[in-house]
């Protein structure tokens, strides 16, 4: 079915004369997203998340996927393996390098308005907060470390 929804902006990377893409912008209100991110179709095939659900991009994000475009580079714009319930490593304190915590991971990652991952976590004395998965790293389970007989 052909999308109804009007793109408002155009953006075409050229080189040698030749168009390599081609991206149509829509604001991500239409479908119920943030205001300020955009829904992106390039080369008239929509940007989607690994789920298959709609991405919606904020201007940084959208740069640096037209940026790759033209220095001829796939940006990579997959979302990390942390499913929900994973166990992670998270810094409780930011300012201090020791204070680690293990906790589960209680969402699935999602792209925020700022281009950044985010999943939600339980710390001690913090409650529920919001991670980038940058600050956190995948603890293997204790069944899965090699050597390690089940007792």
């Amino acid at each position: 079915m052909a999308e109804c929804r009007k793109f408002t902006h155009a953006i075409c990377v050229k080189t040698d004369a030749k168009t390599e893409a081609k991206f149509e912008l829509f604001p991500a209100e239409q479908w119920g997203g943030p205001a300020g991110c955009y829904r992106v179709r390039r080369n008239r095939s929509w940007l989607n998340t690994d789920q298959g659900t709609h991405l919606f991009m904020p201007l940084r994000v959208l740069g640096e996927v037209i940026v790759g475009a033209v220095a001829g580079e796939e940006i990579e714009l997959t979302e990390p393996c942390l499913p929900k319930g994973s166990l992670v490593r998270v810094r409780r304190d930011p300012d201090d390098p020791c204070s680690y915590q293990r906790v589960h991971t209680k969402t699935e990652p999602w792209r925020g308005w700022d281009g950044n991952w985010y999943v939600q976590v339980r710390l001690y004395g913090r409650g529920d907060v919001m991670v980038t998965t940058d600050q956190c790293e995948p603890v293997p389970d204790d069944n899965e470390v090699e050597g390690k007989e089940k007792q």
